[in-house]
């Protein structure tokens, strides 16, 4: 038992090196491979096997690297919808020494037009490098940089348990499950520290 514990502290230790930068275009050809090799096993949209729709994703990514936002479509009253562009940040995780080991697209809430909060819309980890920790820390990092102020929020794949596990280890609660079976996880507004 004790070494199992020293092994974890060891394991935590040596991820402390690892963090978040912003995504460059030299990044998407990692990530769309990580999109594409997770969408054949159900972890993301099943269309991003086709190259087309690939095509069309890192386009969008790209957008998000510049700035530009992701496209987002909402309903009108009157029906039809209009495209706007949602915030959204694409990160790379990884060390100096170890760089690309996974990434992570936040967009502000797409749930739905009533809550406030930050979504962790996509995150994977390299194929090769699961079972070391990083998904856990890319995961706090995203609790740890969450506004104090918005609920922070998660979409989960039938195929993705091991991130439903980490979503509900990390305090996100399952609130709804769709049709297809992507679970939407929610992590309340932390509280904040009395004057």
């Amino acid at each position: 038992m004790l070494s199992k514990r020293f092994a974890t502290w060891r394991r935590q230790r040596r991820l402390r090196h690892y963090g978040l930068r912003k995504a460059a275009e030299t990044d998407l050809d990692f990530i769309m491979d990580e999109l594409v090799e997770g969408a054949r096993h159900g972890h993301f949209n099943s269309h991003l096997v086709k190259p087309a729709d690939a095509a069309e994703y890192r386009a969008e990514l790209t957008r998000v690297i510049h700035g530009k936002g992701m496209r987002g479509a909402i309903e009108q009253p009157g029906g039809g919808q209009e495209w706007i562009s949602i915030p959204a940040n694409l990160w790379v995780y990884g060390c100096p020494a170890d760089d690309r080991v996974g990434f992570l697209l936040v967009v502000a809430n797409s749930f739905d037009q009533e809550t406030t909060g930050i979504e962790l819309h996509m995150a994977g980890v390299r194929t090769s490098r699961r079972g070391e920790g990083h998904g856990r820390r890319l995961l706090a990092l995203f609790v740890a940089h969450g506004a104090s102020d918005m609920k922070l929020l998660a979409r989960c794949k039938r195929a993705s348990d091991r991130m439903c596990w980490l979503l509900k280890e990390a305090g996100f609660v399952l609130i709804h499950t769709d049709e297809y079976g992507t679970g939407q996880f929610e992590r309340a507004i932390r509280p904040q520290a009395s004057a």
